[in-house]
């Protein structure tokens, strides 16, 4: 948990603060394979927001979505997180 709480705690923290609906874009993106078209009609938003909130979980992390590697660390984090948080 404490590994989750390090990569994803700051994006959750800003969703609280912000309404931003970053953790929610975040997983819809993976859930259509990375598809930045079919993740912003799933989302019912415009492609370029989806676009900036994936740039804004980049920027609140340090990660680069566009490394496998990290999005692996990303999407395993954020399977554990909905585990550890189901509401």
């Amino acid at each position: 948990e404490l590994a989750v709480r390090r990569l994803l705690g700051p994006v959750v923290d800003y969703d609280q603060a912000n309404d931003a609906h970053l953790m929610e874009s975040l997983q819809v993106y993976f859930e259509v394979n990375r598809s930045w078209q079919a993740g912003a009609r799933r989302l019912g938003i415009h492609k370029q927001t989806l676009v900036y909130r994936l740039k804004k979980i980049e920027e609140l992390t340090g990660a680069d979505l566009r490394d496998f590697g990290v999005q692996a660390e990303l999407y395993l984090a954020l399977r554990t997180w909905r585990l550890l948080n189901p509401t």
